[in-house]
């Protein structure tokens, strides 16, 4: 279960980075709040 967590996160993560600079840092800003 912690695999599939650890794996899930960093999934989330990767993503969420890569997504950063093309959608533009007010919509991140307004999710991380």
């Amino acid at each position: 279960m912690f695999g599939i967590a650890s794996v899930t996160a960093l999934v989330w993560c990767a993503t969420f980075v890569a997504a950063a600079p093309r959608r533009g840092h007010r919509l991140n800003h307004e999710m991380i709040t």
